[in-house]
């Protein structure tokens, strides 16, 4: 397995940040927490260079 770059941590956060704000889950008219799972791939070039860290 090839270690991946920190950078795509903070660009999954930031996909997930920028997404579209989430409507609240609702049982019997009131909201409800709900636990959502997002799945994010990345798709690199074999050969492709990854740099920086990132910032928030």
């Amino acid at each position: 397995m090839i270690p991946k770059p920190k950078c795509l941590d903070y660009e999954a956060v930031r996909v997930i940040r920028d997404s579209p704000k989430w409507n609240p889950g609702l049982q019997d008219g009131r909201a409800v927490p709900v636990r959502k799972h997002t799945l994010v791939n990345f798709y690199l070039e074999k050969n492709a260079k990854v740099s920086g860290t990132g910032a928030f």
